[in-house]
């Protein structure tokens, strides 16, 4: 595994993934905000693995993480709090 995307709207979650996939050896990291942006980027190139912590400003972040899924293009993996779960 090369490359990952991580959604998050946190900064703080960004950086938690972040330091987590580093000492993982993934080293091609980029971030969205927004499944609105993360749609964009993933247009343009594709990713290893997308870490989607839910909910995103712009929607609750599980359609999008099917419709990655589906494309079998990238792992998914997707976090909820508890109240969601």
């Amino acid at each position: 595994m090369e490359s990952a995307l991580i959604v998050s709207p946190s900064e703080k979650e960004t950086a938690f993934f972040t330091e987590l996939l580093n000492e993982a050896s993934i080293h091609r990291i980029a971030s969205q905000k927004s499944v609105d942006g993360a749609r964009r980027i993933i247009q343009k190139q594709d990713f290893d693995l997308v870490i989607v912590n839910a909910p995103l400003p712009d929607e609750s972040g599980e359609i999008f993480s099917r419709q990655i899924a589906l494309k079998n293009t990238s792992q998914v993996m997707l976090f909820v709090k508890s109240v969601i779960f």
